[in-house]
């Protein structure tokens, strides 16, 4: 039998879809961070069976892509707030004239290069199918059904959100609140109504938190692991950033091992299944996908051009990124980008292609409301400590898995 589905999760689903519908269509078309590149992504792998190149190519974008965004007045929305697109009928079916007359041809040129291409491609596999459909339609038709299509995953994050604190959390107040603040959370609304690999990137991390906790609680089987290592699996193989999932995938381990205390048959019955798929995506990787200017196309590399970042450079930077620079460091490289634009600003909304923002004096409010946020934890924290040391399994995934995140 189904289980039915609680009320206030219902009502959190329902308003989740109804604000990833509103994005995805009050946003106009390609103004997604780099949505023209994920576009072309899904594009040239639905249209070619094969992805675009990071380095190489002629047509960065097809042809029918290259038409909507110069044509219809697009390319110049990005970073201007007071431009407009072309919106006339007259312009629109001189428009699909056009796209008529580049044929098929016109979907397939796009090879690259795309910055994009460094990703690997389960995010825009994923997105072929929803591809398809659209074409039974128009050129924008395809486009709305792709952000529909990233909008699924959305639903699927806040699902998993209600179902990982139903895994801490017996009352239904707290799993509340903790799926609420994904699904009402501006920016993730807004990003998922664009056609954007973090998508699928944050249901792989909420999905494996889930199971994570589950796992951590209910003990080890096969099928459970299985399960966190497809998550894992489905991080790697995203976005560079979901590498990062394999240090909370250690830490699971050793928590299993440490909590119940398997014998070596038992451990090894339900870790090699997961292992396998690991091992087999890594493979894969390595030897099929891996582009040619190295793992996630260097993405990894954040050092000077010829060499890779040092430790004291690491700590250096980190240091910067939260507080002022002390006297003995080196001034860190790039613009003035530190924790208010990433966990303020960036967290709680920047829209459009981030040039849209809320004024100042929110952003500043709402950072003032996270340390007071941030200290009532502390407190709650050592007021309850016994309580706390008892869940100690499912309190080190989750510090862990926000660490590995933040690190």
């Amino acid at each position: 039998m189904v289980r039915r589905i609680p009320r206030p999760l219902a009502l959190l689903l329902a308003v989740a879809a109804l604000l990833t519908t509103a994005w995805s269509s009050a946003t106009a078309p390609f103004q997604g961070p780099d949505e023209p590149a994920h576009f072309n992504y899904a594009q040239h792998l639905a249209e070619t069976g094969s992805r675009p190149s990071v380095t190489e190519g002629t047509h960065p974008d097809s042809s029918q892509s290259f038409l909507a965004l110069n044509f219809m007045n697009l390319d110049q929305l990005a970073g201007v707030s007071f431009a407009r697109p072309a919106w006339s009928e007259l312009e629109v079916r001189r428009f699909d004239q056009l796209i008529e007359d580049l044929g098929e041809e016109g979907a397939r040129d796009g090879d690259g290069p795309n910055p994009m291409a460094k990703n690997p491609p389960l995010y825009y596999a994923y997105q072929v199918v929803p591809y398809q459909v659209g074409s039974l339609g128009s050129f924008w038709d395809r486009l709305v059904v792709m952000r529909l299509a990233s909008g699924i995953l959305f639903l699927l994050t806040v699902a998993f959100t209600w179902l990982a604190a139903a895994e801490v959390f017996a009352a239904t107040w707290p799993r509340t609140i903790a799926a609420g603040c994904v699904a009402l959370l501006p920016q993730l609304t807004s990003i998922s109504g664009t056609i954007n690999a973090d998508n699928l990137l944050i249901t792989a991390w909420t999905g494996f938190l889930f199971v994570a906790l589950r796992l951590v609680r209910r003990g080890p089987n096969v099928r459970r692991f299985l399960a966190l290592c497809g998550f894992a699996a489905a991080s790697l193989m995203t976005h560079g950033r979901g590498v990062a999932i394999l240090v909370p995938l250690v830490v699971v381990v050793g928590v299993l091992l440490l909590r119940f205390r398997p014998r070596p048959a038992a451990a090894l019955g339900w870790l090699a299944p997961g292992g396998a798929l690991l091992a087999a995506v890594a493979a894969a990787y390595r030897l099929f996908l891996t582009p040619s200017t190295g793992a996630y196309g260097g993405e990894v590399n954040l050092g000077p051009p010829g060499g890779g970042l040092t430790i004291p450079d690491f700590l250096s930077v980190t240091w910067q990124f939260y507080f002022p620079k002390l006297p003995f460091m080196p001034l860190r490289p790039g613009p003035e980008y530190g924790f208010r634009q990433v966990f303020v600003e960036s967290f709680f909304g920047r829209f459009a292609t981030l040039e849209i923002a809320y004024p100042a004096v929110v952003y500043s409010v709402l950072q003032a409301i996270g340390v007071l946020l941030v200290a009532a934890l502390v407190v709650s924290i050592v007021a309850r400590w016994g309580a706390v040391r008892a869940r100690w399994p499912e309190v080190a995934v989750v510090i862990v898995f926000a660490l590995s995140m933040i690190a």
